[in-house]
């Protein structure tokens, strides 16, 4: 694989590149007059705690004040410098994590309350904008008309209610093809799009050919930067998310009519979108080849089998797809089989939704799938079931100067891919994996070796991940949400809220007990000059991980793991547990329970933070309380300690709290008093 993947896929060449510019950054740092932030004028406060699903209590805003002061320190250091490179891809919410590392906590909270009851696609995507800085009020005219649409289209075949529902379909279907055509793929030039096939192949598929180099330079081709700037992202999310709130609704009358259709054999109507091919109510074998390509699938009911492409829009190698496709499946236990690239919404420059409403289903399917959107815009919907997720590169909730959003309503799912999945994002990109109830699996890696660093493991850049393209550009949002149930995560390098490069990662479960399992750089970190969060709310959970991990930032970055609850068991070889490394800000707060804290190298967990380029790192480590073990005989239950200058820990002991109870025992409030630091007045 040719995509720059970080400290992973580094050459000797651009080792000795980027030491060089480390040199150039560093020399121009001790001749410019630069002050950190703590030492400027405006002091930045933590925000306000005014969110319904709420953020960190006051007690936690509380213990950070004494944490940070007792090294010398305030909130407002640890928002210092972090943009001595810049960019024109840089997202205002990725720089403003890093300058206001509390304002990640309080974003990963406004999602997941947001995410709290089931929302559409349209609503979802409407955020996704704000998040890449789209402009969400767009001026690009969608409202369908006549002399634009083309008059709508009659078919006799179906009856009254559905050919309704299918024309209103076939019509935003064909509004969108045109807005692809003349204002999204218009931004391009026609060197962009002769360019662009044949440079994503090569950049993103891991393809031995002539046709592509054998290795990628350090810098990202100058071609394909371009590319990127002149891409019309606004226009694109916009279009894609009045197309959802269409189909949405044709899904609900169709839904509602279900009786009406009686349809013995597949065949094909067609339509000013394209060919539009209709199911039977029986089980149906679709060898996808031997149809006329497809802008719109119906299937409504039965259990179907897809051989081939489905709901695949834009065209990467001599294809014939539309700009726009969309399927739609209403029924049965199906399975979505595709042994090449690209099925079950794939929009590589282009827009290509799958959704399927309900049954136990199966989606295999090679790299640029499920959910993927690349110079476009991919969704993929199943509203029901217990599903088998597995594809390879590029996948399930993967956008890459573009959106990728996969949404499972409910069922025991299990997702499997390659790399780059699950919620992941690139450089203007966004990507979202949600998933709303069941008890869940993913696993992302054991593919790609991490070579020439640790050739025996394999890397993730998955479970809410982004990354940028360093030093060139800034990267994207990658979002991985499960709403409930007892979930097990399973990655290598790279994974599990994690960012690289001027991105934000993000993995939030809410409900259930969970186990977290990855190797290095994972669990809320971030990596070279980005943020990672890892939010679960309540459970009995575990975290293992090798190291570099569990509220982690290396290299001007910010991570933070927040646990708000449950009997808890950490594990980190070392640079774990709210560590801070080479001028990185890590965090962990546990809210609560009998916790476990080991770690391999004792003195680089639980409050961890080293010296760096002549100035500290910082690293701070909260457990609010509970019976708790630690492989560190000087932390424990009530202790507070620092092991270096730049990082500390606190333990709460039960006895910190002044609980005030009513005439049955029953406790009215309960206020924190910190031995030593505050009187409780």
């Amino acid at each position: 694989m040719r995509m720059e993947i970080g400290d992973a896929m580094k050459t000797k060449r651009e080792n000795m590149r980027a030491a060089n510019i480390l040199i150039l950054v560093t020399f121009l740092m001790l001749l410019l007059p630069i002050s950190p932030r703590a030492q400027e004028t405006s002091v930045w406060p933590p925000p306000a705690r005014d969110m319904g699903q709420g953020s960190l209590t006051d007690e936690e805003i509380m213990l950070i004040d004494y944490a940070l002061e007792s090294i010398n320190m305030t909130w407002s250091d640890m928002g210092f410098r972090k943009d001595y490179i810049d960019d024109p891809f840089r997202l205002e919410i990725a720089q403003r994590a890093l300058d206001e590392p509390y304002f990640l906590v309080l974003w990963t909270y406004e999602w997941d309350e947001f995410l709290m009851d089931p929302k559409p696609a349209h609503e979802i995507l409407m955020r996704a904008a704000i998040d890449l800085d789209s402009d969400i009020y767009n001026t690009v005219p969608l409202t369908p008309s006549g002399a634009e649409a083309g008059r709508p289209s009659e078919f006799p075949l179906l009856p009254d209610a559905w050919n309704a529902a299918v024309a209103d379909l076939d019509q935003a279907v064909t509004l969108a093809q045109l807005r692809m055509e003349s204002t999204v793929l218009a931004s391009l030039t026609s060197d962009d799009l002769a360019y662009l096939p044949w440079y994503l192949t090569c950049h993103f598929l891991d393809e031995e050919t002539e046709d592509c180099p054998d290795s990628e330079s350090y810098d990202q081709p100058d071609e394909f930067l371009d590319a990127i700037g002149r891409f019309d992202i606004d226009a694109c999310v916009a279009t894609t998310r009045e197309l959802s709130e269409t189909v949405d609704a044709v899904v609900l009358e169709l839904m509602g009519n279900i009786g009406d259709a009686t349809f013995q054999q597949p065949f094909a109507l067609q339509g000013n979108s394209g060919t539009i091919l209709i199911g039977s109510v029986g089980d149906d074998v679709w060898y996808m080849d031997e149809w006329p390509v497809a802008s719109i699938v119906i299937d409504p009911g039965g259990n179907d089998v897809y051989y081939g492409q489905v709901a695949v829009a834009g065209n990467l190698k001599d294809e014939e797809n539309e700009l726009v496709s969309i399927a739609i499946d209403l029924g049965g236990n199906d399975c979505y089989f595709s042994e090449g690239e690209r099925s079950c919404g794939s929009g590589v420059l282009g827009i290509a939704g799958l959704i399927d409403v309900s049954g136990d289903d199966v989606y295999r399917s090679g790299p640029f799938s499920q959910a993927c959107g690349l110079f476009g815009c991919g969704l993929l919907i199943d509203q029901d079931g217990r599903d088998i997720y597995e594809a390879g590169s590029l996948v399930q909730g993967a956008g890459a100067i573009g959106v990728g959003l996969l949404i499972d309503t409910s069922g025991n799912d299990q997702y499997k891919a390659a790399v780059y999945a699950q919620g992941m994002a690139y450089t203007r990109g966004w990507g979202m994996l949600t998933d709303r109830d069941g008890c869940d699996t993913y696993y992302a890696g054991w593919v790609y070796d991490d070579f020439p660093r640790y050739p025996k493991s394999t890397v993730s850049l998955s479970q809410g991940f982004s990354i940028g393209m360093r030093p060139d550009a800034s990267g994207g949002v990658g979002i991985l949400h499960d709403r409930n149930g007892n979930d097990f995560y399973n990655a290598e390098v790279y994974g599990q809220g994690v960012s690289y490069w001027y991105s934000i990662g993000a993995l939030i479960d809410d409900q259930g007990n969970d186990w977290y399992q990855c190797q290095q750089y994972s669990q809320g970190s971030g990596i070279h000059l980005s943020s990672g969060i890892l939010l679960d709310r309540d459970g009995y959970d575990r975290y293992s991980s090798q190291a570099c991990t569990q509220g982690f930032g290396h290299d001007l970055a910010v991570g933070w793991l927040i646990d708000e609850g449950g009997d808890d068991y950490y594990t980190g070889g070392g640079l774990a547990q709210g560590s801070g490394n080479a001028n990185g800000v890590g965090v962990l707060i546990d809210r609560g329970g009998h916790d476990g804290y080991f770690g391999r190298d004792k003195n680089a967990v639980t409050g961890h933070g080293n010296l760096a380029r002549d100035y500290g790192s910082i690293g701070v480590f909260i457990d609010m309380g509970g019976p708790d073990t630690y492989s560190e005989e000087l932390c424990g239950d009530g202790q507070w300690w620092s092991k270096t200058s730049w990082g500390v820990g606190i333990d709460v002991g039960d006895d910190w709290w002044d609980i005030e109870l009513d005439e049955e025992g029953e406790e009215l409030s309960r206020t924190l008093i910190v031995p030593g630091m505050s009187s409780g007045e």
